[in-house]
C-alpha cells in the first residue's frame, strides 16, 4: 500500500503525575528527517523519542512537539509558618518602636506577602516520560492512518493517470508505422525523381538500403517497448504492499525520457500531440510521487 508522506497526528495521556499531549506532523522530504521540541526537562527523552519514530516511519520531514502539565497538590495552597511568626514579631517590635498599643490579628498577618503561598506543581521526569511515550504511540497511529488514507488518494489517481500515459503511448504505436511507411514512400519518391532529372535509372538495391537507414531513424519501436515494460512496473509498484517512492519517481523519470526521444524520433505532428499529453500526465505524476514514502 502507498503510503503519504504528509500526515497529522495527537495524542495524549494522563495519571496522577499530569497530562503529556504530543502531536506529530509530517511534510515530504527526501530522507527522514526527525525534529523533536521537549520541554527542558524532559531534554533526556529525545533519543527515545526518535528511535520510536524511527520504527514507524521510513521518509519525510516529521516533527514532534510535546507538551507537559505536571498534576498540583490537593492543597492549592500551603501556610509558611516561619514567615508569619517573623512577621508576627516584627509587627509586635515596631509597635513597642513606635509606642503605640493594638492588636495583631490573623487578618493583618495572612495579608502579609509570602505568608499564604500557592504551592508549585512538582515535575516528576520519570512518570511524565512515561506519559510521553503512551501519548507518542497514539499520535503515531493517528499520524500513520493519516498517511495511509491520502496514500490510498494518492494511489488512486497515479493509477488513473498511468492508464491515460499508457492509451497516449499505444495511439503513438499506432500512428509510428505509418510514419515509417511515409518516410520511406517519399525518400523513394524523391530519388526517383533525382534519377529521371538525372537520365538515369534508380538503383533499387540502394533505394532498399537508403529508405531502410531513412526508417531506422525514425523507427520508435524500441522506445514503445521500454514505455510498455516502465508502465508496467509503474502499475506493480502502486499495487504493491511496501512504499516505493524512489522507485516510482525514478520510473515516472525514464517514461519522461522515452516519450521526449519517441517524439524527436519521429518527427510527427500527431505523435507530437500525444508525446505532449503523456508529458503533462507524468509531470503532474512526478508532483504527486513526491508525496510517497
Amino acid at each position: 500500500m502507498m503510503v503519504s508522506m504528509t500526515g497529522f497526528g495527537a495524542g495524549r495521556a494522563a495519571s496522577r503525575a499530569g497530562v503529556a499531549e504530543v502531536e506529530v506532523r509530517s511534510v515530504n522530504s527526501r530522507y527522514l528527517d526527525i525534529r523533536v521540541n521537549l520541554p527542558r526537562e524532559l531534554a533526556g527523552l529525545e533519543g527515545t523519542i526518535r528511535e520510536r519514530v524511527k520504527e514507524r516511519v521510513t521518509r519525510g520531514q516529521v516533527t514532534v512537539q510535546v507538551a507537559v502539565s505536571p498534576a498540583r497538590k490537593a492543597e492549592a495552597y500551603v501556610l509558611d509558618e516561619n514567615v508569619l511568626a517573623r512577621a508576627a514579631a516584627q509587627l509586635r517590635r515596631a509597635a513597642r518602636v513606635a509606642d503605640v498599643s493594638g492588636e495583631i490579628t490573623m487578618d493583618t498577618l495572612l495579608r502579609i506577602p509570602g505568608v499564604i503561598r500557592s504551592e508549585e506543581p512538582i515535575l516528576h521526569a520519570p512518570a511524565l516520560g512515561a506519559l510521553v511515550c503512551a501519548a507518542l504511540e497514539r499520535a503515531l497511529n493517528r499520524l500513520l492512518a493519516a498517511r495511509r488514507r491520502e496514500g490510498v488518494v494518492l494511489t488512486r489517481d497515479l493509477m488513473r493517470r498511468a492508464r491515460r500515459v499508457g492509451r497516449e503511448f499505444e495511439r503513438v504505436a499506432r500512428v509510428a508505422p505509418r510514419v515509417v511507411a511515409r518516410v520511406k514512400r517519399r525518400l523513394a519518391q524523391r530519388i526517383d525523381e533525382m534519377a529521371k532529372e538525372c537520365g538515369v535509372e534508380t538503383d533499387r538495391a540502394r533505394l532498399a538500403i537508403e529508405c531502410g537507414l531513412a526508417a531506422d531513424r525514425v523507427d520508435i519501436t524500441e522506445e514503445l517497448t521500454r514505455a510498455r515494460s516502465h508502465l508496467e512496473q509503474l502499475e506493480a509498484a502502486l499495487r504493491g504492499e511496501e512504499s516505493a517512492g524512489r522507485r516510482i519517481d525514478f520510473l515516472l523519470q525514464e517514461l519522461f525520457r522515452e516519450a521526449t526521444t519517441a517524439g524527436n524520433k519521429a518527427n510527427c505532428a500527431e505523435i507530437a500531440n500525444h508525446v505532449v499529453t503523456i508529458k503533462e500526465e507524468l509531470e503532474k505524476m512526478r508532483e504527486q510521487a513526491q508525496n510517497i514514502e
